[in-house]
């Protein structure tokens, strides 16, 4: 049967209580016909008509009213007693962190700031005099060299002519002959122009080419005697990157304090701007064989001493090929921790180390101004004026203003090679 087609009765029902089951009263209003017996309806509550005697109705116990205080109440909990700072030392304690504050004014109160009379320092301004002469003259006889080749062309001037010549056969027929020709015309100014240039190339290659070259070969070996003299004694090939607390002999720390002096030199000459590139490449050289002596040597304060050096170079020195001067000690753990009085037991090397590293990346760099003051920021020795400014880490004041010639300007590139080498 459809269901339009079967009767629909409502029936209101009025009871003060609830309380039968569900299956009962399905049956009882079935029974007694008030649902249609051609649909089942399964209602969503359940309807009464009567109470049954055997159920017990429910009563619910009279609830007082709660009055809330007119005030504001609070709750006061009792916060756990936050750790010393002695207890938190003895799970974890950077003491390089602690003394790196340190450690920096050390190394801006003992790097000198004028090297004259120092015999190193004599010597490697010879050797840049050298070579900035050896370079003016380069560009000079490369400067004839284009004079020359334009002089060449125009000694002798050659023009191109044709002749043409007509002609009768025997059988009457009409010819035509043309010739084509070149004709060279000597020019005298332009021959004396070029003999002028060798003359000037001949004197220069002679003279001055020769002279400087010498003067820079003989600085050189000069330097190289120095370094012979001064350190040829020492025996530390066999020896690992240290970290001594102190210099194990009277020697090696004469030899330490050399060598901080000849770095120191060093770094004065390669944070000039526009070297030759020879020079450029030789103080490199010297350089990384004096660090690599004083690595072996080192103390905590001489590993210290080279990075403060590094992060006062031209930006992109660290990533160009200083990166390999940095070197995390390797001394085992229980060395480190008995070298150093009061350290936790948790302490690394490698990892206080490392946050010493961050720490001095994050944080502005004392003076590096001052190491910086004759370095032009618009030359691209190193690669920072190639006008890709996502590549630079620039330094913002409180209101997000940067200073385009701020000195202070690290390169991603020198971000990431530092921490590549504690990671």
């Amino acid at each position: 049967m459809p269901l339009e087609s079967c009767p629909v009765s409502a029936t209101i029902i009025e009871s003060e209580k609830i309380s039968f089951p569900y299956g009962l009263l399905s049956k009882q209003l079935h029974d007694e016909g008030y649902i249609d017996p051609c649909e089942e309806v399964m209602p969503s509550a359940p309807v009464f008509s009567e109470l049954d005697d055997t159920m017990i109705p429910i009563e619910y116990p009279a609830l007082k009213s709660v009055e809330l205080p007119e005030h504001e109440i609070t709750e006061t909990l009792e916060r756990p007693e936050t750790a010393i700072n002695s207890e938190v030392k003895a799970l974890y304690d950077n003491i390089l962190l602690d003394n790196l504050e340190s450690c920096t004014q050390q190394f801006l109160n003992t790097v000198p700031k004028t090297f004259d009379g120092f015999e190193l320092y004599e010597l490697l301004y010879s050797y840049l005099r050298a070579n900035n002469q050896l370079s003016v003259c380069e560009k000079s006889l490369s400067s004839l060299h284009d004079q020359f080749d334009s002089s060449e062309k125009q000694v002798w001037a050659v023009s191109f002519k044709k002749t043409s010549k007509t002609g009768v056969c025997e059988d009457d027929v009409s010819l035509v002959g043309t010739h084509q020709y070149s004709v060279a015309k000597f020019n005298d100014d332009a021959f004396n122009k070029l003999r002028k240039t060798l003359t000037e190339m001949k004197e220069l290659v002679k003279d001055s080419f020769s002279l400087y070259t010498y003067s820079a070969e003989l600085c050189s070996v000069q330097i190289w005697h120095f370094f012979h003299k001064s350190f040829g004694h020492l025996n530390v090939q066999s020896f690992d990157v240290q970290c001594f607390s102190s210099y194990p002999t009277h020697t090696a720390e004469h030899s330490a304090n050399l060598l901080r002096l000849c770095i120191s030199t060093l770094f004065s000459f390669i944070r000039k701007p526009s070297l030759p590139n020879n020079f450029l490449q030789d103080c490199q050289r010297w350089l990384s064989q004096c660090i690599g002596m004083l690595l072996r040597l080192a103390t905590v304060t001489d590993h210290f001493f080279i990075l403060n050096h590094l992060v006062r170079c031209p930006p992109g020195t660290i990533s160009k090929w200083a990166a390999e001067l940095i070197q995390v000690p390797q001394i085992p753990p229980f060395e480190y921790n008995s070298s150093f009085q009061g350290i936790s037991s948790f302490s690394h090397l490698g990892l206080d180390y490392a946050l010493c590293l961050l720490s001095i990346i994050l944080s502005p760099i004392v003076k590096k101004s001052d190491f910086l003051s004759h370095c032009n920021p618009s030359t691209d020795r190193y690669g920072t004026a190639d006008g890709d400014s996502s590549l630079q880490w620039v330094v913002v004041d409180s209101d997000g203003e940067d200073d385009p010639d701020d000195p202070s300007l690290f390169k991603e590139g020198d971000i990431i090679a530092l921490l590549n080498q504690v990671k």
